[in-house]
């Protein structure tokens, strides 16, 4: 069996353990564990190979490379690999088949790229129902974004589909190495020296000069395998010493060159159509040359593979040489030759490459292939399109439209670099002012985007003084996005203020953003009830928001005020809507901010399995589909669930990588969590001194972001407990003034429990019952059972210090139960040993004391009048799981263990009420 680039791929040399790595993947999805890798490695190292003799034996298989072209249809690439599978589209629900087969068909319509992705991923799954699936991706670096994004989105889940998926990526030297998150990566370097040398004799070389020729090129398989005969006969025996430099390279490339010199023109024409290509396909290929028969001198040379689908190079240094050694002219010609032959986008595209200068016609059918492929949520090939248009225009007017739509497109698709080009260039030629401002609220975009909040922030203020003469309302456009920019940097004062200046400006009917923002600004800032006032103005209708459209993201940050503000029945109602809603439309960039705040919800009220559950959803979006700044919410959000409940090493891991994200993006509200998380951690474990060094960095980035509300992290109660144990007792002492003046200005529940928590640590044994009836008093008002519990334990320690061992049994023991129930086993661990210090010994199983909340009420209410679970959800806008969640919780209360013994027992009191 003959490999790419002509290696044997049965006899690969010095790769015994990466094959072994290739093999076990393969091994396994053969038992059905599904696995994703990514192999990456500089170009000629062999990468291809190896993966090719790792195949696994009768394993369906679908296949794609990329290639290096000046054609980039979306989707293109998806299309090639899952062609042998489209016949499972009809198991697909009727959006998502008609979302998939619109994007592999290159016909326009009105499916987002979300709905794709998760088209994509049913797919597969059908595929894959019927046994196990392999999936080979050469060179992923060169497939168009569209379909690089979908294998990025597969790789992540391909355990859950239950396929293998083996990914290639070649990455030069000066290029960075950085894999996919979440995404196994295996790295492919030379072939040791005994390898190098044994694979050189293959090629016929003598001892001698297989170690001159190792010496020369090192252990790039491709050069060991391609230089020896490209080498002229005196040089392969020794007779004259190897030529300097050898054929490696760029030298390689010139080598390449003069055997393409050799072949005849015809063919070298056939090669040159084939390059420029989209894919090789043999029927636009045979309808622009007549046939395939020129082809055969190349593949007699070992330069393509032509099979049924079509022509396949080599190596992508060959196709480079064939489109370099071309003319101009000759570039041209080939792609006026493949426009006669293709039709469709493809068409458009090899016309708009063979223009010699402006044509209108051609801009106007690329900006309509951008429109469709923008509609199919492929920006980053619509913004391409775009761009070219905007080359060929020869209305300046029109080329300037088409390059700022280019840029926008670009933001989309998450390379702000280069937006910001394309606006440059269109910048300096704008002389009208209300232009002049969109252009550079787009740039602020990108600049905030590509990780510099404050320079994006000073654009956009600057811009909208400008521009405030000629028009109030885009002035306040402007604003209002450089409040955006500063929402997870702060100042929060500044914020306040420049969200007010913008209400100011707006008429009616566009006060909503800039009043969320002014709400959430205020929230931070510890003035609750101005922020409740914004909220609930007439002009703050959430209905006239799409929950996957533009502007998305405002219901959650209003769901956000709500959290800090503690109305968690209105967070959990909103959120729990929109998420349900956004996965039914099957969005993904809408969908991972309310999972993480929805996350966030359900950890305060204690139930950790959901708040997991959807931190791990929102986890699988990825980084590369949400964008940094939201998938650094995730991983914050899934950090405090793994400290909640003892998760160390998960704890750890998502929060170095939340911080990572935050030092490149600038976002200080987020360093402020990912601290506050390891904190917290450190504080479970008894570990005082590490906590204090994570809160005191935590409280120093709140600080700077500007927040005034004790609720923002919950930082100010950790650390005070932290800096008594660690026997800072003056430190603590300020800090607990400082908690109690956030008590009074925003008058929050858990601020006052945390604060007379924190006095009993503090004061005198003769004031402690005070501080016991006004934390209880305090936990009362809001549901909070994880820091109910985190009171009951520092009140039991404090009455057991006191030689109230009684006393501090109760206390400790409601700790305990409810620490085991929450599942947060080393929490439960520390209260256990003071009642084992109480003489007491930790039990668990009993009823949980307390009424129940206006939330569970609701719940069990329509539970006793028959209600599903389903029906419950639908009902009062929140998941079966949450509804699930009510149910267990109020079950504990009521001490019931069943829906019926609920209906017989308390139906009654539950519907009169």
């Amino acid at each position: 069996m003959i490999g790419v680039h002509g290696m044997d791929v049965d006899g690969l040399l010095g790769r015994d353990g990466e094959l072994a790595r290739l093999r076990d993947v393969a091994e396994g999805v053969g038992a059905g564990r599904g696995r994703a890798l990514l192999v990456m490695g500089a170009p000629g190292v062999g990468k291809s190979a190896l993966v090719r003799a790792a195949r696994p034996a009768g394993m369906p298989l679908l296949e794609v490379a990329g290639v290096e072209s000046e054609i980039d249809l979306a989707f293109a690439g998806l299309a090639a690999l899952l062609d042998p599978v489209r016949g499972h589209l009809e198991a697909l629900p009727d959006p998502q088949r008609r979302a998939l087969r619109a994007a592999l068909d290159g016909a326009p319509d009105l499916a987002d790229g979300a709905l794709v992705l998760h088209a994509v991923v049913a797919l597969l799954t059908a595929a894959a129902s019927t046994g196990p699936l392999w999936l080979e991706v050469d060179d992923v670096q060169w497939l168009d974004p569209s379909s690089r994004q979908a294998v990025a989105f597969v790789a992540r889940r391909a355990a859950r589909i239950g396929l293998g998926l083996v990914v290639v990526r070649s990455v030069r030297g000066e290029e960075p190495a950085d894999g996919w998150p979440d995404v196994e990566v295996l790295a492919v370097g030379e072939l040791p020296r005994d390898a190098s040398l044994a694979l050189a004799r293959r090629g016929g070389l003598p001892d001698a000069v297989a170690e001159e020729l190792v010496e020369a090129v090192g252990g790039n398989a491709l050069a060991l395998a391609e230089a020896p005969a490209l080498l002229a006969p005196a040089e392969r025996d020794g007779r004259v010493a190897l030529p300097a430099p050898v054929p490696v390279g760029d030298r390689l490339r010139r080598a390449y060159a003069g055997r393409l010199g050799e072949l005849p023109e015809r063919t070298r024409e056939a090669l040159l159509l084939a390059a420029l290509s989209r894919d090789g396909a043999a029927a636009t290929l045979a309808a622009a040359l007549g046939g395939m028969d020129a082809f055969g001198p190349a593949e007699d040379a070992g330069l393509v593979v032509v099979g049924g689908r079509g022509v396949r190079f080599r190596h992508p240094i060959v196709r480079a040489v064939v489109e370099g050694i071309a003319s101009a002219d000759g570039r041209r010609a080939a792609h006026r030759a493949l426009a006669a032959a293709a039709d469709g986008p493809e068409r458009v595209w090899h016309l708009a490459a063979a223009a010699q200068g402006p044509d209108e016609d051609l801009a106007a059918g690329l900006a309509e292939l951008g429109g469709d492929a923008q509609r199919r949520g492929a920006p980053a090939s619509a913004a391409m399109a775009f761009a070219r248009a905007a080359a060929l225009s020869p209305d300046p007017a029109a080329a300037a439209a088409r390059t700022v739509a280019a840029a926008s497109l670009e933001i989309v698709a998450g390379r702000p670099g280069q937006a910001r080009r394309l606006l440059d260039d269109v910048l300096t030629s704008v002389t009208d002012p209300l232009v002049r401002a969109d252009i550079q609220l787009l740039r602020g975009t990108a600049i905030q985007q590509s990780g510099r909040p404050m320079a994006a922030f000073a654009l956009l203020e600057r811009e909208a003084e400008r521009v405030l003469p000629h028009d109030a309302a885009r002035a306040a456009g402007l604003l209002t996005q450089a409040g955006v920019a500063l929402f997870a940097h702060g100042p929060v004062e500044r914020l306040a203020a420049l969200a007010e200046r913008a209400l100011a400006l707006v008429p009616p009917q566009a006060r909503l953003v800039p009043a969320v923002l002014h709400a959430s600004a205020l929230t931070s800032l510890g003035e609750h009830e101005r922020a409740r006032a914004l909220l609930r103005a007439p002009e703050a209708r959430l209905d006239v928001l799409d929950p996957t459209g533009p502007g998305h993201e405002i219901l959650t940050v209003v769901a956000l005020c709500h959290l800090w503000m503690e109305d968690h029945e209105d967070a959990e109602r909103l959120l729990g809507w929109l998420v349900e809603t956004v996965r039914e439309r099957g969005g993904i960039v809408p969908l991972a901010f309310p999972l993480a705040v929805l996350a966030t919800v359900h950890l305060r009220r204690g139930a950790f399995a959901e708040a997991s559950a959807l931190c791990a959803e929102g986890l699988a979006l990825g980084e590369d589909a949400v964008g940094g700044f939201l998938h650094s919410l995730t991983l914050v959000a899934a950090a405090f669930v793994a400290a909640h409940v003892g998760d160390g090493a998960a704890c750890v891991e998502h929060a170095e990588r939340a911080r990572a994200l935050a030092l490149r993006l600038d976002l200080t509200s987020t360093l402020a969590c990912a601290e506050q998380a390891l904190g917290f951690l450190a504080l479970g474990r008894g570990d005082a001194p590490t906590a204090v060094a994570h809160l005191e960095r935590a409280m120093e980035h709140t600080r700077r972001f500007g927040s005034r509300d004790p609720s923002f992290l919950y930082t100010h109660g950790d650390l005070i407990e932290a800096y008594v144990r660690v026997g800072r007792t003056r430190d603590a002492e300020e800090l607990t003034q400082e908690l109690a003046d956030g008590t009074a200005r925003t008058g929050g529940a858990w601020a006052a429990a945390a604060a007379a928590r924190c006095r009993a640590l503090l004061d005198g044994d003769e004031r402690l019952d005070g501080h016991v009836r006004a934390a209880l008093a305090a936990h009362a008002r809001v549901t909070l059972p994880f820091e109910q519990a985190r009171t009951q334990l520092v009140l039991g320690e404090r009455l057991r210090r006191a030689r109230r061992r009684a006393d501090a049994r109760a206390v400790l023991a409601a700790a305990h139960e409810a620490f085991t129930a929450l599942g947060a086993g080393h929490w439960a661990a520390r209260a256990a040993h003071e009642l084992e210090a109480c003489g007491a010994r930790p039990t668990v199983g009993a009823a949980t004391d307390g009424p129940l909340t206006p939330r569970e009420r609701e719940v069990c209410a329509l539970v006793a009048g028959g209600a599903t679970n389903r029906e419950v959800a639908a009902t009062l806008f929140m998941s079966p799981r949450t509804v699930e969640h009510h149910l267990r919780l109020a079950y504990r209360k009521l001490g019931v263990r069943s829906r019926t013994e609920l209906t017989s027992r308390w139906g009654p009191e539950l519907s009169s009420r």
